[in-house]
């Protein structure tokens, strides 16, 4: 008998101490789903929302990291992971798996390893996942990174937390939802009031973008041409042996191409710099009269070369003016180059001196196809071309005389121009002095 009461009183016991755990681990499931809800719905933005929910899953599953993807549109989504930098799976992705995963969580082990989802999950580092339902409508999942099989006790906590979680981001997306929509209204809306103003300011960011494309490429450019126009030089000037008269021909066809080129791009930085208010005067006392002389020089072998002659007509000492003497070499250079392409063989192209007590002048005067009337109020914009220009000679770039007329007028000076067409044509500018 005594036996029998011992025996009733330890089962009164164990199943007291059974309930109490119970309780405990009721209690502790209850608190870790407060503890993962009840911060989240301090926050009504979607993100800040997620975010608490991940991070409380994590803690209190103790597992590697959770992640929250929940459809904010037709085919958009957003997903929020507890660990940084973390790949993210894509709308399209996730969707793949609304067919195969139904309302209860799924375990990565227990699926085919050569099935779609086994593949899609492990390729993300994921084990676990556990659709949000709400109501009839999927609104994502909650992926699991754990190595471990989850305990009976983490399950509990999830299972008990999931529908509340459902919910709470589907509350959350529902004001993300309104706010979007309200925001795209407002965007409309002063769109179309304001059409105009937003037109000029998306020209202006796509001409910013170009700006900066041709700055990056036109850098990229300069230093292997420069290096080329450096080595076809040394071979022309022997140093690689000794060239026949066919050969120095070709090579300096090559070299006088290499060297149009480093212009032309520098042409395009200029460009660059003058939309981005980068371009600036760097002004020194320069001597005109030896630059002329120089650049003149420079360009005698291709004026040869299409049977032209370069007459200079200067006077004999000096011209000092203030300026930047790059530049100036670049208008001229420009200039003379012109005069070049567009004049006819056997014609001469004259490069002009000119002072008073306030200014100095130089023409480039040509007998050239010269502009057409109608075309030569817009001869000094960007881009721009004379019609007849482009039939003989479709290479050019429009950029030459724009730059020219914004590197004179950047020393405070003035363009000269005046043109017959078939009879030729005078291009300079004019320089104050001291």
């Amino acid at each position: 008998m005594e036996t029998i009461l011992l025996g009733i009183a330890a089962a009164l016991l164990l199943a007291q101490v059974l309930i109490t755990m119970s309780r405990q681990r009721g209690q502790a499931i209850g608190s870790a789903h407060m503890r993962i809800l009840g911060n989240a719905h301090s926050h009504r933005d979607l993100e800040d929302r997620m975010y608490t929910i991940v991070m409380a899953m994590r803690y209190e599953l103790h597992v590697k990291g959770v992640a929250i993807l929940v459809y904010t549109d037709e085919e958009k989504s957003r997903t929020i992971d507890s660990i940084p930098a973390q790949p993210h799976m894509s709308w399209k992705e996730a969707r793949s798996l609304d067919t195969d995963v139904h309302t209860t969580m799924l375990d990565a082990k227990k699926v085919p390893e050569r099935s779609h989802i086994a593949k899609l999950l492990k390729s993300y580092n994921v084990r676990y996942v556990l659709p949000l339902n709400h109501g009839d409508q999927r609104i994502g999942y909650v992926f699991i990174r754990t190595k471990r099989t989850l305990s009976s006790w983490q399950r509990s906590i999830i299972d008990s937390a999931r529908s509340d979680i459902a919910h709470a981001l589907a509350s959350a997306l529902n004001t993300h939802q309104v706010h979007s929509r309200n925001s795209m209204l407002e965007q409309k809306m002063a769109f179309s009031t304001d059409a105009e103003h937003a037109s000029g300011t998306q020209a202006s960011e796509l001409d910013n973008a170009r700006n900066e494309f041709v700055s990056m490429a036109s850098h990229q450019l300069r230093t292997p041409l420069t290096s080329i126009k450096g080595y076809l030089s040394m071979v022309l000037e022997g140093d690689a042996g000794e060239i026949s008269k066919e050969q120095r021909k070709l090579l300096s066809e090559a070299f006088l191409s290499s060297e149009r080129m480093v212009r032309l791009i520098s042409d395009f930085l200029d460009v660059s710099r003058i939309q981005t208010g980068k371009f600036m005067i760097d002004a020194q006392d320069v001597d005109l009269t030896k630059l002329i002389k120089q650049e003149a020089r420079q360009l005698t072998v291709s004026a040869k070369a299409r049977g032209l002659e370069i007459k200079l007509d200067l006077p004999e000492s000096a011209v000092i003016v203030p300026a930047d003497e790059s530049k100036i070499r670049q208008v001229l250079m420009n200039f003379i180059d012109n005069a070049i392409y567009y004049s006819p063989e056997k014609t001469t192209i004259t490069v002009q001196l000119t002072q008073t007590d306030k200014q100095v002048s130089i023409k480039v005067i040509d007998q050239g196809i010269g502009v057409p009337m109608e075309e030569q109020e817009k001869l000094f914009e960007k881009f721009f071309r004379a019609s007849n220009a482009r039939m003989q000679r479709p290479d050019g770039t429009g950029v030459g005389l724009y730059l020219a007329r914004q590197i004179i007028e950047g020393h405070n000076g003035k363009i000269i121009f005046s043109s017959q067409p078939g009879r030729g044509s005078t291009f300079g500018f004019s320089l104050p002095k001291k």
